[in-house]
């Protein structure tokens, strides 16, 4: 974050999306990680995805079904049985030393 801000970047508190902090929350969708959109010096809008080893592999092992409960094609309930299977798969990934769970 200090990097970011020495190249005149900004990051404001409200774009910073901690999915540690949703764990056992209606909110988890089993996904770890920390987001943040960042607006560079020029005004370019980008995101940064902060990982573990093993949040990242998670992340990337279940994309696919990830992708399919985002789809408007799949029923409620087909989007409640891949929530409960990406945060049952979530659930062996440890939270990292210094990353608050609120």
């Amino acid at each position: 974050m200090e990097k970011l801000k020495q190249k005149d970047c900004k990051v404001s508190d409200n774009k910073i999306w901690n999915a540690w902090k949703n764990i056992g929350t209606v909110f988890d969708k089993g996904y770890r990680g920390i987001n943040i959109t960042v607006i560079s010096s020029q005004g370019q809008i980008f995101e940064l995805q902060f990982h573990t080893k093993e949040s990242f592999d998670l992340k990337t092992k279940n994309h696919k079904l990830y992708k399919q409960m985002k789809s408007n094609t799949i029923s409620i309930q087909r989007k409640e049985e891949i929530k409960a299977e990406l945060v049952k798969m979530a659930r062996t990934v440890q939270l990292p030393i210094g990353v608050k769970k609120l």
